[in-house]
């Protein structure tokens, strides 16, 4: 089921979503890599569900996700960024089937990439947050929309007793032959879970940061879809967003996926949104 686009409502679907990872660390021996796009048993979104879902796409492919959060500025994750030049990017909004055109898409160059100064290069370094100011402002309709930020008194703990919502195109069946990318967009429900938990040697055993927040399917899975694309609840009647899909499990089996706490970057990004756009202010005054 899909919600109206910002509006909460109630009901769950049981759905396996994933992020693969595939490196492994030395110092937990837990396997972890940067996420690909997965979505296992995922069901199809409404068209115009999630209208701040936005897609990252590289040399012309899709390569992680996104979330508009103003009508020039995109959240992703840092990681997704990385090894590219800034001109190779292009966002796409309101794109829900990604092999057809429907007429409701908007592709908008990236004028500038901003990462979190405290991302290291490495995922598990946490801070991977990165903002992205588009060369324009969306058209907004009803397939295209920005989404408020959850702050720190919205916290995970709080928000996880409504409804939870990740989204993301990805690959539908792990080990199939051809592990195409689903058409169109995917849902599913998640749970948040303590950062405690997460961290405890069930888990990742300290892999997971102050920065991060975990969240798991309903007691099912451990696996969340597109790197960089958002984790949104339920609060006050609207939906805000608490997560950036970051890293987890090589197994997308029994461990909590990890975010970027939004709440724990909030200032950043209003700062980095604020130099963004001074940035449009540097020439001379127009008479």
């Amino acid at each position: 089921m899909a919600a109206t686009a910002g509006t909460c409502f109630s009901g769950y679907s049981s759905l396996v979503i994933g992020v693969l990872f595939f490196s492994l660390d030395g110092g937990s021996g837990k396997a972890v890599q940067l996420p690909r796009r997965l979505i296992i048993g995922g069901t199809d979104a409404e068209p115009s569900a999630w209208p701040w879902q936005a897609g990252i796409l590289a040399s012309g492919e899709l390569v992680c996700g996104g979330t508009l959060i103003e009508p020039d500025m995109v959240l992703t994750a840092a990681h997704c960024m990385l090894g590219r030049s800034k001109e190779s990017y292009q966002v796409v909004l309101g794109d829900y089937d990604r092999t057809q055109t429907d007429g409701g898409e908007q592709f908008i160059d990236i004028a500038a990439v901003e990462i979190h100064p405290d991302f290291r290069g490495n995922f598990l370094s946490g801070y991977d947050v990165a903002l992205l100011r588009l060369v324009r402002n969306v058209s907004e309709s009803a397939g295209v929309g920005t989404i408020e930020l959850a702050d720190p008194g919205h916290a995970p703990s709080k928000l996880g007793r409504g409804r939870c919502i990740i989204t993301g195109w990805g690959v539908k069946d792990l080990g199939a032959r051809n592990e195409e990318l689903a058409r169109k967009l995917q849902e599913a429900d998640i749970e948040i879970l303590s950062n405690k938990k997460c961290n405890s040697r069930r888990y990742w055993d300290g892999l997971v940061k102050p920065s991060n927040l975990c969240a798991m399917n309903r007691g099912t899975a451990a696996c969340q879809g597109d790197s960089g694309s958002p984790l949104v609840c339920c609060w006050g009647g609207s939906y805000r967003l608490v997560g950036i899909t970051s890293w987890g499990s090589s197994t997308c089996r029994n461990y909590p996926s990890v975010y970027t706490d939004v709440s724990k970057v909030r200032t950043w990004i209003a700062t980095t949104t604020e130099a963004l756009r001074n940035e449009l202010c540097t020439g001379s005054p127009k008479l």
